[in-house]
This record gives structure tokens, C-alpha cells and sequence, in this order.
């Protein structure tokens, strides 16, 4: 088409669209031109609509773009909401106001729509709907909604230039983590690009079984190491203890296999000790120099006096690296066995030693254990001497703990800085009214850099006083209510609690509630406690759907909820956007076309 032909037929299909901006609705049974030019009169973005449109062919919108003039709409311009909050932290823009499906209504069923997400796979959309399906199957368990993605990775295996969208549909078959998917999986394994080849093999890991592995078997010459390694970690899930003990130890003796030996290794000594022995059983007396100490330790636990005598003469060695090799094997396990060696190496000169030591005594109960530990608390190296604080705090001993919390209360200068670092490193819950107090009266970055310290204890109790600074009645700066409601985060034991806070912040408190909300999104994503999850996502879910709230805190609350939408959210989701007025409704009902 010409120049002047194409812009004659533009500014008529413009022209058109402003007669009737109802039109819009029509957009999906038009040609592909004239969605574009009428989504770009109404978003100024017209690539946005071809990505979203899996009828409508088009180009693929980058990571977070946003183009033209669509950055400086709002939601409220572009759907027409009575009410909005000016200013609101991450408000929710322009990346989720496309598409623009302007009085359609979301009808497609649940198959339809799990389907709509699988073919997101392929990235013909925004970013956001992308990783939004990488993560979706992670929560999709039915056979028959897994099928729908195993038919779509059918066909990219048998289209050659869709390549990465098998790679991709292999990915989240494997977060299914669900053995139904393995026979899917094998295909995977035939395809001509080794990159696919490798994705199979990888996602054997989480969602193969024994047979599936003993057949990839087949495939472990056309793999390159990342593959190998692949179906190693599948094996040592999968196979039964003698079945992978014969099989690692046939490729710990094939020569042609060298360069996998230590990938071998690495994996044989994670798995039960005996049938880490069977796997080493030809190489005693002959151990590799950096093994020999866990080697010893597998002999050890099995029954094998040998091994007993390897670890004796290992932790007696003049050498600090071989002591400190025998004494990092044993915190793996069989440490008590050797309890008079390790509380002597408490004293040893070598830092890294009495470090280890640590490690290999915290898991043994008694008076002479805690006496050790107590004395490692006045350490002359820092990492030391956190250590034995952490075991300590751990085991409910606060006796060295206090000490340190009164120098903080009275000294200056870098005694106080280093009583701070080591209560901080120590994850003492007693720190935290301390710090409180030293933090009173202290202003701007003083005032936050005690407060990152107290969030740092990563305990419950901290939770109480960032909470008092972050609904303190003056308004404090922007800046500082994000770093209080990051630091909130960190704070393991306070989830529920940072639920009732978000219950009985004002409901015209947009900032903070705004702020909280996002904190609560990223401790959902973060934590893998089900129940804590569960009642997170639920809570963002019913602001969503509630009718009184702010229309931009509801469509934020659907931004931080998304990682926990599954196929059953689909028709909550459809309710929800039906039971408000039209803005919400087309707000809903984008968000529905551009994610499902």
C-alpha cells in the first residue's frame, strides 16, 4: 500500500472509531490493521493489542514497555472512573491497561482460558502475561488441565520454529510436579534442538518418575552436561537406592564418562549413606584427596570401622585443611560419634577449623556442648563468634546474648557498632527492645539505619516496632514508609500480623495500605508455608472484590494476588467483574484477556 493510501485509510478508520467509541468492541472480528489503529487511539499503544490478541497476529511487547503517550494516561482517563487516588505508590498503569477490550465481556470457559495461558508461553504478549504462565502450572494439578498444555507442547515439537515454546511448555510441565506429565516429557527428549532435548531432561527432576527416568536413559548420549546433570538429579529423586547405586557407580567405572565423575560424586554423597558406600565401594583405599573425608564419614555411618579410623587420623592431621575437611564431613552427620575430638578443636588455632566445629556441634545436646559454644561466644574473629551467638540464640541460651545487649545500651562509638552487628547476626529476639530504645530520639538516616537493623533479627518482635514507626500519626516521608514496609518483610513469625495491620489501617489510608498490600505480595511469594500463602492471597483476593474500595486499591491488590490466581480464580474473577460498575468492569475484564 502506498503512503498516502495507507494514511487516507488510517484517518478514516480513526475518524469511524470517534463516531462510535463503543465500536471498540468490535475490535477482535476486524482485520488486524484496523484493531491496531482503533487500540491506538484509545491506549496509544498499538503493538500491545497484536501480543494480547491470539487471533490477532502482531509483534511481541518488550519486558515493562511502554509506549508513547500511554505512560501518561491513567487507568482512570482510560476507563472513567468516578473516583481515583491521586499519587498512590505503584499504582497499577499502563502495562495492564492494554489490550483494551472495551465492552467485551470475558466468556471463555476454564479449559479455554488455561489454554489462552499456555499459548502465553510463546511470548506473543506482554512480559507480565508471559512469566505469568511460566508460573501458572506450578499450581494446576488436574490431569485434564495439564492436557491441554502437554497438546500445545505436541505442536511446537512437531513445528520446527517453535522451538522455545516447547522449551517453555517442558518448563512448566515440570512445575507441575506431577508424574502424569512424564510420558509428555520423553517426547521432549526426540526433538532435533538439543536446547528442547535439555529442558525435557531438566524437568524429569520435578515431574518424572523411575520408569520415565530408566527410559531417558536412552537419551543421556545426546544431552550435553547441563542434560546429564538433568537426569542425574532425576535419578538420585526417582530410582530406588540399589537400582541408583548400581547405576552411579557403572558411571563413576566408565572411563568414557570421566568428565562426569565429579558431577557423579557430588550428587552420590546427598543420597542415603548406604547406598552412597555401594557407590564408592570400589574406590577404598584410593579416594580422591578432597573426598576423603566425606568418603570416611559414609563408611563411618554404614558400619564400616575403617572409615571410623580414616576420620580419627584426619581430625589428629598436622594440616589445618585436612582437620577442617574431616570436621565439615561429620556436621553432615555421625558428629557425636567423635564429640571429645570436636569439643578439643574448639581451642584449634585455625579460625575456619573452630568454625566448623560450630557446625558440627549444633545439632548435639549436653552441658559440655553449651559450655563449648559459650566460650566460642568471645571469639576473636567476627564469623566465629556469630556463629556460636546463632547456635546459642537457637538452643534458648541468652546468658552471652544479655551481655551484649547492655553494652548496647550504654557503649559509643565501634564497641557499640560491633555489640549491634554481632545481636543482629545472631537473630536475638532480646535485641530488638534495645535497639527500640537506642533508636529514640535519632532523626533521618540514623532513624533508618535502626531500623533496618532491628528488621534485620528477622523475628516476630520486630514486626511490634517497625508497625508503631509505620502508623505513626505524623506524616513521615514517602521514602521512609517504603523502607519500613521492605524491611517488614524480613520479619518471619509476623505474617498474620501483618494481615490484621492491613485490617485495621483506615480504609482512606491509601499510602500505607498501598505499601503493606505490596509487602504482603512479596512475603506470599517469598515464604513456602501453604497456610501463610493461602491466607494472604485470599485476604488480597477479597480486596479485589470489594465494592467500596478504592478503585486503584483494587486493581493494585490484583497485581500482588496474581501469583496465586489458579484456573478456579478465573470465574471468581468474572463474578467480581460483573458485579461492579462499568470502569471496574473493563478494568476486571482487560486483565482477564491479557492473563487468561
Amino acid at each position: 500500500m502506498h503512503t498516502r493510501e495507507w494514511l487516507t485509510a488510517t484517518i478514516l478508520a480513526v475518524l469511524l472509531a470517534a463516531c462510535d467509541g463503543r465500536n471498540a468492541a468490535s475490535a477482535g472480528a476486524t482485520g488486524a490493521g484496523e484493531a491496531s489503529v482503533r487500540n491506538a487511539d484509545e491506549t496509544g499503544s498499538s503493538s500491545a493489542v497484536a501480543a494480547q490478541d491470539p487471533d490477532v497476529a502482531g509483534e511481541t511487547q518488550e519486558a515493562g514497555e511502554i509506549q508513547g503517550p500511554v505512560a501518561a494516561r491513567s487507568p482512570r482517563d482510560i476507563y472513567g472512573f468516578d473516583t481515583w487516588v491521586d499519587g498512590l505508590p505503584d499504582a497499577p498503569g499502563s502495562p495492564h491497561i492494554s489490550p483494551r477490550r472495551a465492552g467485551m465481556v470475558y466468556d471463555r470457559t476454564r479449559s479455554q482460558a488455561i489454554e489462552s495461558v499456555a499459548r502465553h508461553l510463546q511470548g506473543n504478549c506482554s512480559r507480565d502475561a508471559w512469566l505469568f504462565a511460566k508460573d501458572f502450572f506450578s499450581r494446576v494439578h488436574e490431569p485434564e488441565d495439564l492436557d491441554i498444555l502437554i497438546r500445545i507442547l505436541d505442536e511446537a515439537l512437531q513445528t520446527p520454529h517453535m522451538s522455545d515454546l516447547a522449551e517453555n511448555c517442558l518448563e512448566a510441565l515440570g512445575r507441575s510436579q506431577q508424574a502424569y506429565c512424564a510420558p509428555a516429557l520423553l517426547r521432549g527428549l526426540e526433538h532435533a534442538k538439543m536446547s528442547v532435548r535439555i529442558k525435557a531432561m531438566q524437568s524429569l527432576v520435578q515431574a518424572g518418575d523411575a520408569a520415565s527416568v530408566r527410559e531417558a536413559w536412552r537419551y543421556f548420549s545426546v544431552v550435553d552436561g547441563k542434560g546429564m546433570e538433568g537426569w542425574l538429579q532425576a535419578a538420585v529423586r526417582h530410582l530406588p537406592g540399589d537400582e541408583l547405586a548400581r547405576t552411579l557407580r557403572g558411571l563413576l567405572a566408565d572411563p568414557r564418562m570421566e568428565p562426569l565423575h565429579r558431577m557423579v560424586v557430588e550428587h552420590a554423597i546427598q543420597v542415603d549413606p548406604a547406598v552412597a558406600v555401594q557407590v564408592f565401594s570400589d574406590f577404598v583405599g584410593r579416594e580422591p584427596a578432597g573426598l576423603r573425608g566425606l568418603l570416611a564419614v559414609l563408611r563411618h555411618r554404614s558400619g564400616d570401622a575403617g572409615g571410623s579410623a580414616m576420620l580419627l587420623d584426619m581430625l589428629r592431621d598436622e594440616a589445618p585443611q585436612v582437620r577442617h575437611q574431616a570436621i565439615s564431613a561429620l556436621a553432615t552427620g555421625g558428629a557425636e560419634d567423635f564429640l571429645d575430638e570436636l569439643l578439643a578443636a574448639t581451642t584449634d588455632p585455625d579460625p575456619d577449623v573452630r568454625l566448623a566445629v560450630i557446625a558440627a556441634l549444633s545439632t548435639i545436646q549436653g552441658e559440655s556442648v553449651d559450655l563449648a559454644l559459650d566460650g566460642l561466644t568471645l571469639d576473636e574473629f567476627v564469623d566465629v563468634r556469630r556463629a556460636a551467638l546463632g547456635v546459642l540464640v537457637q538452643r534458648g541460651f541468652s546468658a552471652p546474648l544479655e551481655d551484649l545487649v547492655e553494652t548496647v545500651r550504654r557503649a559509643t562509638g565501634t564497641r557499640l557498632q560491633a555489640a549491634m552487628e554481632d545481636l543482629v547476626g545472631s537473630r536475638y529476639p532480646g535485641a530488638v527492645p534495645v535497639l527500640a530504645e537506642r533508636m529514640r530520639g535519632l532523626n533521618g538516616e540514623d532513624r533508618e539505619r535502626m531500623l533496618r537493623a532491628i528488621g534485620l533479627t528477622t523475628t516476630a518482635e520486630a514486626f511490634v516496632v517497625l508497625r508503631d514507626e509505620f502508623v505513626r500519626d505524623e506524616p513521615g516521608a514517602e521514602e521512609h514508609l517504603e523502607i519500613i514496609a521492605l524491611t517488614m518483610a524480613n520479619c518471619r513469625g509476623a505474617e498474620f500480623a501483618m494481615l490484621e495491620l492491613l485490617d485495621e489501617l483506615p480504609a482512606d489510608d491509601y499510602v500505607r495500605r498501598a505499601r503493606l498490600m505490596k509487602t504482603l505480595g512479596n512475603v506470599a511469594a517469598d515464604r513456602t508455608d501453604p497456610e501463610i500463602k493461602a491466607a494472604i492471597y485470599a485476604r488480597l483476593r477479597e480486596v479485589v472484590a470489594d465494592q467500596e474500595a478504592a478503585p486503584q486499591m483494587r486493581l493494585l491488590a490484583l497485581e500482588y494476588a496474581r501469583r496465586g490466581l489458579g484456573p478456579e480464580h478465573v470465574s471468581w474473577l468474572k463474578t467480581v467483574s460483573r458485579a461492579g460498575g462499568r470502569p471496574m468492569r473493563d478494568a476486571l475484564s482487560d486483565q482477564l484477556f491479557e492473563f487468561f
